[in-house]
């Protein structure tokens, strides 16, 4: 039986029995006496999951005096749980950009003033959500939708011409483009460049629990998507394609570099040798090859 108390600022998990949350009253009243700072109950709410009947939630209520929520409230801004309807969840974000560009609908700007506000407000406002979620393709094509539409002056009552497809604008300047961000694109690397914390600080709090459920004793590069993983875990496999990519090794020991798969030449389209014949074991690594070529060369 698992309930789940929420603050203001944080989530804190806990088992629905009397002697543990008794004992988490305990830790917070030590706290307050501690740090002189007081919980304000007020903004605390609780959750309870569904096999905790209500006899049970009764007594857990009354030991920390807080009220109970059906579903889980928003963390940071961001949903803490994540059904199948997940444009739902996001909706917020959207029509955040829709009451910012209605607004400047009705007043006059140039094309360097309309590049502004779409570059520093409109393709900025969903970027908090997309370092931490994989936003639906959906809501990513309205964003673009109602962005194109300022660019090229549509109004409420009336469309406009695109005189330029979109893709063709979210290139750089210096190919002919204007520099904005392809929604989708913008996604990936943000959360890309969140996984890349995982790799880079493997100690970290983060990494260690997603490690735990999702990759347990492998290389959070080689593991899987899995059948029932959650929303943030398929957010993150998703941006780690990215990574994948981008990162070339760099040849140290070499015990785990891949001679035939891994990347690790540079300054080459493929980044790695060409198999030209089918009996190379593509599996040896780095290091085990380089001994072997040390004891061919000693031999001739």
């Amino acid at each position: 039986m698992q309930a789940i108390i929420v603050l203001k600022m944080a989530e804190i998990f806990s088992r629905a029995t009397i002697k543990e949350c008794m004992s988490l009253k305990q830790i917070f009243e030590c706290y307050a006496a501690a740090s002189g700072q007081i919980f304000n109950f007020e903004k605390f709410s609780m959750f309870f999951s569904g096999s905790i009947s209500a006899k049970q939630m009764t007594k857990v209520r009354d030991i920390f005096q807080l009220k109970i929520v059906s579903k889980h409230e928003k963390y940071l801004g961001l949903p803490s749980m994540i059904g199948r309807k997940k444009v739902n969840f996001f909706k917020d974000i959207k029509l955040r950009i829709l009451s910012k560009i209605s607004s400047w609908q009705s007043k006059l700007f140039s094309s360097g003033g309309k590049e502004t506000l779409i570059k520093a407000v409109a393709q900025v406002i969903p970027a908090y959500a997309m370092s931490v979620f994989r936003l639906p393709t959906t809501l990513c094509e309205d964003i673009r939708r109602v962005i194109a539409g300022f660019w090229w002056g549509a109004k409420k009552d009336r469309k406009s011409t695109h005189w330029a497809n979109w893709e063709k604008l979210c290139q750089a300047k210096g190919r002919g483009g204007l520099g904005f961000r392809d929604i989708t694109s913008f996604n990936q690397a943000l959360v890309a460049k969140q996984r890349w914390r995982i790799i880079k600080y493997p100690e970290s709090l983060m990494a260690k629990i997603l490690q735990a459920k999702y990759f347990k004793g492998a290389d959070f590069l080689q593991a899987k998507l899995g059948s029932k993983s959650s929303f943030v875990w398929r957010s993150i496999i998703w941006g780690r394609q990215v990574i994948i990519n981008g990162m070339r090794w760099r040849i140290g020991t070499g015990d785990k570099v891949k001679i035939y798969k891994s990347h690790w030449i540079p300054r080459s389209p493929q980044q790695r040798p060409k198999i030209s014949f089918s009996s190379v074991d593509t599996t040896q690594h780095s290091a085990a090859m380089a001994a072997a070529m040390s004891l061919s060369a000693e031999v001739k």
